[in-house]
């Protein structure tokens, strides 16, 4: 009977623990926090819902007075199924509708993951007035590298190759002053190769495209799908062209 019941309160502690882990904390600059479930975002407040006595009740916060969020990521971002863009457009637009605007590294990287959704069946406006937004949301942050990938690709769809690189030029040159990219660095400044070395492709400059793939896959490695990606880029590569290097 005893071995039963420690059996049950072990059970009821881990679901107690897996529910204080699943609570979303949001962090304000004031250095106070509020706990709780982030509901969206609505007029430039972030409504997180929260327990009052035995029930619940919703609490706007400004998304100017926050200084970071810790969210579990929603189910349904995290079993996407990327390749298949218009399953990518029906289940990240309304999300990104809700959420949109969050300081959250989840949401911003739906909101790419959905324009360039954008950009493959061939909505090229909409992908870049989505990167235009990041932009605009996430002024002066580590997204705007996000952004300005995601224009280069839209460029890149529409032929528009050195347009498509222009975005790109600022992004590489602070990536090779970066000696030690941190973990998110690294996974952006990785795509940024990726895409600068399929425009040197297009453009023929295939020694060019080779070393950026190779940057990718040996310097901004964090990223695992894109460093596979610029492995496979590479490889295709190096098998069209056996006499190609680096130098």
């Amino acid at each position: 009977m005893i071995s039963c019941l420690k059996i049950v309160f072990g059970m009821l502690t881990l679901l107690s623990f897996q529910a204080i882990i699943a609570e979303d904390t949001i962090f304000l600059k004031s250095d106070k926090q509020q706990a709780g479930t982030i509901l969206g975002v609505d007029g430039g407040n972030v409504l997180i819902e929260v327990t009052v006595g035995a029930g619940k009740g919703r609490i706007p916060i400004p998304i100017a007075s926050i200084q970071k969020i810790e969210m579990t990521t929603p189910s349904e971002v995290l079993n996407l199924n990327r390749s298949d863009a218009a399953n990518v457009i029906s289940i990240l637009e309304p999300l990104v509708k809700k959420f949109k605007g969050l300081p959250a590294d989840w949401i911003v990287d739906a909101m790419g993951t959905l324009a360039d959704a954008y950009t493959a069946t061939g909505k090229i406006a909409e992908s870049s007035a989505l990167y235009t937004q990041i932009e605009q949301l996430f002024p002066g942050s580590k997204y705007l590298i996000k952004a300005n990938v995601g224009k280069a690709k839209g460029a890149l769809a529409s032929g528009s190759f050195d347009e498509a690189l222009k975005h790109l030029e600022p992004l590489i040159e602070a990536a090779n002053k970066t000696a030690a990219p941190s973990s998110e660095e690294g996974r952006l400044y990785g795509e940024a190769f990726l895409v600068k070395g399929m425009i040197l492709e297009k453009k023929n400059d295939l020694e060019g495209a080779l070393e950026s793939y190779l940057t990718t896959v040996t310097s901004f490695y964090q990223n695992v799908e894109i460093v596979s990606q610029a492995e496979e880029l590479a490889k295709k590569l190096r098998n069209q062209n056996p006499q190609l290097v680096v130098r």
